[in-house]
């Protein structure tokens, strides 16, 4: 029997696994894949968005409905001690435009090996290509005039599984057991629904039901969304940077952001487009179920009608994009409507705006009435989107639901209804901005359950 068994080898199992054995318990890290860490890989397009290199109230403050919560894991394992965790590891970082913390050499690889390392140097073992099936809980055994709560850790395709037990995180150790693990402490760390394929499928909400837990419905976070307008599609491939995006539910203002976003076939994308969309699918959520999801499907038909409104020229008003449009065109005044934009707009974006606009690609620019300039510089200032909905939850970064917080210990990470049971990262009801703050979260809730975990088994 060992002490904790950790399951899900993500950025939260790791940490847990790490945190744990560091603690002096013994730890074995059961992962469905062959190798750790593969959502890991695919943060920040592949280079890693570790953390933000802000204090722990900035963390808290990229969760606005569950920030509180998270206090005290940031607080207990702080981006600085993240980022002094991972250079110790022998990973350079560096911090870029919004404190965007990445590997200097860009490769999401270096992350999962400084925690693969770590823990293996801790002395955690790994169980690769395991598929946990159940986690249930025995008679208390006594031992020594004490009884002990243990746990039993079952696997599909048999009652060990397939995988075999690895001496820490490296070579093959031996044989592959078909008996079940059992242990004092269970951590549940298996993510979310988001990318399914790294194996984030669900199992998690499972577990935790199975323990009394209630799961809050989840739905995709950090999504790209789609529109309905035509001309979107046109422009598929296109980034646009410095620009500015509001979302709208009606008349109420949910969201803003500065920076860059992407067209795309069914319609937007980019990490302004996914920040907004966190607020945009919350809005979506009226009469909608948790089928849509599961099912792959993106959600329709929203209970309001939602817009986006993209400003391309954030940094100038009307105005003064007005004076600078009648300066442009003041040298170049014979010139026909459709050559005279390309001081302002991106090669492939003028045909679209100036079929937006209604003025005639023909026209020269010195016969352009004033009222028809206004209306292309009105135009540039608010460009409308109409959302239809949203990516399935397979294709979000982050999943928003999970597992009730509120039955959860926010310094240990154990469960409220279970003793023994702890959870770290996506499993749980916690999800914030891009920018680095989901990864912290998952790192600093599984450090707090791996040392949580290992107090647990230290007093049982």
């Amino acid at each position: 029997m060992v002490d904790i068994v950790v399951i899900g080898a993500g950025a939260a199992g790791m940490m847990a696994a790490y945190a744990a054995a560091r603690s002096g318990a013994k730890v074995v890290l059961v992962e469905r894949n062959h190798h750790p860490g593969r959502k890991i890989l695919l943060t920040g397009k592949g280079r890693c968005n570790v953390t933000n290199g802000t204090d722990p109230q900035g963390i808290v403050a990229a969760f606005p409905e569950t920030g509180r919560f998270l206090l005290g894991p940031v607080s207990r394992f702080t981006p600085d001690d993240l980022m002094r965790f991972i250079q110790e590891q022998g990973v350079p970082l560096k911090v870029e435009r919004g404190r965007r913390v990445f590997p200097e050499s860009d490769r999401s690889s270096d992350i999962v090996r400084a925690l693969r390392n770590a823990a293996a140097g801790a002395g955690v073992q790994f169980r690769p290509d395991s598929r946990v099936e159940r986690v249930d809980e025995c008679k208390a055994q006594h031992d020594g005039g004490d009884n002990r709560h243990i746990f039993q850790i079952a696997f599909s395709g048999g009652v060990g599984g397939v995988g075999g037990v690895q001496d820490g995180l490296g070579s093959q150790a031996g044989p592959h057991s078909q008996d079940a693990l059992q242990c004092k402490a269970v951590i549940i760390a298996t993510g979310g629904l988001s990318y399914p394929a790294t194996g984030s499928t669900g199992d998690g909400y499972r577990f935790a039901r199975q323990y009394g837990h209630t799961i809050a419905n989840p739905f995709p976070s950090l999504v790209p969304l789609e529109t309905t307008e035509k001309w979107v599609p046109q422009l598929q491939g296109l980034s646009l940077k410095n620009v500015t995006m509001r979302a709208l539910s009606g008349e109420q203002i949910i969201g803003e952001e500065f920076g860059e976003m992407l067209f795309t076939h069914y319609g937007v994308s980019g990490p302004i487009v996914l920040s907004l969309s966190r607020a945009v699918v919350r809005a979506m959520q009226p009469g909608t179920g948790a089928a849509a999801f599961t099912a792959g499907k993106a959600q329709k038909v929203p209970a309001m009608r939602i817009v986006l409104e993209l400003d391309l020229k954030p940094a100038l008003d009307i105005e003064k994009l007005d004076a600078r449009v009648v300066r442009d065109w003041t040298s170049i005044s014979r010139k026909h409507f459709s050559n005279a934009l390309d001081a302002l707009l991106p090669k492939k974006m003028i045909p679209v705006i100036i079929a937006l606009c209604g003025i005639d690609g023909d026209t020269p620019v010195n016969q352009i009435t004033r009222e028809q300039r206004l209306g292309l510089v009105s135009l540039l200032k608010k460009l409308v989107m109409t959302v239809t909905g949203y990516r399935p939850i397979a294709e979000a970064i982050v999943t928003s639901g999970g597992v009730n917080i509120k039955e959860i210990n926010a310094r240990t990470m154990e469960s409220k209804l279970a003793p023994g049971l702890f959870f770290a990262g996506e499993v749980i009801d916690v999800d914030g901005y891009t920018g680095g703050y989901n990864l912290q979260a998952a790192f600093s809730t599984g450090y707090a359950a791996g040392v949580g975990a290992a107090e647990y088994c230290h007093k049982n």
